[in-house]
């Protein structure tokens, strides 16, 4: 049913703290790792610094898709369309035939849009679309004390996606 698609999306998977990634998942600097919040594609990418920084996958000029590939290694995205280079910070760094477009390229608005609330609880990557959202320590509630001791039982181990698009924790 399309209308409750549309609350789904709006308040599930677009507007409530959701499930992205795992950090071994993207284990070293420049990794990057693409999914979806809901309808929007995204990529989770590891900088120079070591920091996590999730944004929309599209290009902020036209929009076009910036990471092509579930997962790889770079320091830098290129949109296939125009050429706009964006750094793993979201930064814009680059943009060819800068004559052609205003003066203003190069400001912030330019940046790849950043995800507005990422955090990671023991490894897990949550990410939501809602400034309004709870914090991810409310959300979680309940399911943190099973999970804490789950995560003490198997330490250093790693999620593997498993067909079906299921989670695997692969313990040590």
């Amino acid at each position: 049913d399309p209308e409750w698609f549309e609350l789904e999306m709006k308040h599930i998977f677009e507007g409530n703290w959701i499930y992205l990634a795992h950090e071994s998942q993207i284990p070293n600097k420049n990794d990057y790792y693409t999914t979806y919040m809901g309808r929007q594609p995204i990529f989770i990418a590891r900088n120079k610094n070591n920091e996590l920084n999730a944004f929309i996958n599209a290009c902020s000029h036209r929009g076009a898709m910036l990471c092509r590939h579930k997962r790889a290694s770079k320091a830098t995205y290129t949109c296939p369309f125009h050429g706009w280079t964006f750094n793993n910070h979201g930064s814009i760094r680059n943009v060819p035939w800068p004559d052609g477009y205003a003066n203003d390229v190069a400001e912030t608005r330019f940046n790849a849009a950043q995800i507005p609330r990422v955090e990671s609880y023991r490894g897990f990557i949550f990410g939501t679309l809602n400034m309004d959202a709870p914090s991810l320590t409310d959300y979680l509630g309940g399911v943190k004390g099973p999970l804490d001791e789950w995560l003490d039982r198997h330490p250093g181990g790693k999620v593997a996606i498993c067909e079906a698009n299921r989670l695997k924790y692969n313990g040590n």
